[in-house]
């Protein structure tokens, strides 16, 4: 149901708006990489998926990084904070979140422990939807 990104052009993306060659992406070069996908997004929206895209909070991309914030920007309305969070944790851009994934999705969402319904293994978006607290859903 979700689209890959392309990962040969993720890379020329990256590199091209790499203009300081540090192998990595500051939050202003990414606009220019992303233009490569005809994705347009504004600052204050990119400054709130960057949070959750950078996953080790050293505010600025890598390539795997990057590669994840063109999946969610091509798959997900910025609006919908379930779909954009589970997409930023598909690791494998399968439609897919490994188990070890999950209790950190649930704390983003502000889900406490005694609400959580956790399931081991691979869950899939509507699986994972169905995980959530009712409130949520």
């Amino acid at each position: 149901q979700f689209v890959a990104p392309d990962m040969q052009k993720c890379k020329i993306a990256f590199e091209k708006a790499d203009v300081n060659h540090s192998k990595m992406l500051e939050i202003n070069e990414i606009q220019s990489a992303l233009q490569v996908f005809d994705l347009k997004i504004n600052a204050e929206n990119l400054e709130k998926i960057f949070v959750i895209i950078d996953q080790n909070k050293d505010g600025k991309l890598d390539i795997d990084e990057f590669s994840r914030l063109v999946y969610v920007l091509q798959n997900a309305d910025l609006t919908d904070l379930k779909k954009v969070l589970f997409l930023a944790h598909d690791m494998h851009f399968d439609g897919l979140l490994d188990g070890i994934y999950h209790d950190g999705i649930f704390q983003q969402l502000g889900v406490n422990k005694e609400e959580r319904k956790i399931i081991f293994g691979q869950v899939n978006y509507q699986d994972f939807v169905k995980m959530l607290p009712q409130r949520l859903q």
